[in-house]
């Protein structure tokens, strides 16, 4: 993947984000019954730009963010969207966690912290798949050279110890074939 790939990954997924707070947004207005005039008059954030936020065409500062949560009488995190949890027992714990930490820091905080944690779980992921990658490689008997090349992993990486240990056990055995001459091209 190259870094132009990796950008526009990262585009898409802000532009998708952005685009979720903004018809979480439009739907709690709806749902208050105010029109776009009435929460700009709530908010005191002029009426184009709340419509260019409520479209998703830009981003909106956590101030105002919050701001537009007090104006329709509910939490900064119920205007954000809900991260998909890929284990099921992590999913309350941290959910709570971070509906805490959002309300406790008013926001001002939060736009950071979500954007770390997701990178880090983007990254683990990348590098859980090249470990994949691998092993896949390591089973097909690739030499270590190669994978390193594919991946960027060292042996150390992808291989757990008893395999290793095998592995190593292997190749000593084909080198001391090499050496004794009972090993034919």
């Amino acid at each position: 993947m190259t870094a132009s790939n990796i950008n526009s990954s990262r585009i898409k997924h802000t532009n998708a984000t952005r685009y979720k707070i903004a018809q979480k947004i439009r739907s709690w207005r709806l749902k208050r019954g105010y029109t776009l005039k009435d929460l700009a008059d709530k908010t005191g954030i002029n009426y184009h730009t709340l419509r260019r936020y409520e479209q998703g065409i830009c981003g909106i500062p956590d101030e105002e963010l919050q701001a537009i949560a007090d104006a329709l009488s509910v939490s900064f995190s119920d205007l954000l969207p809900r991260q998909k949890v890929l284990k099921e027992n992590r999913c309350c714990d941290k959910t709570q966690w971070m509906s805490n930490f959002i309300e406790k820091t008013r926001g001002r905080k939060a736009i950071y912290a979500l954007t770390k944690s997701i990178r880090a779980e983007e990254e683990s992921a990348i590098k859980a798949a090249r470990i994949r990658m691998a092993k896949n490689m390591l089973k097909l008997e690739f030499d270590a050279d190669i994978i390193y090349r594919a991946t960027g992993l060292s042996v150390d990486e992808y291989e757990n110890k008893e395999e290793k240990s095998s592995r190593l056990c292997g190749q000593k055995i084909m080198e001391g074939r090499k050496k004794s001459g009972s090993l034919t091209k």
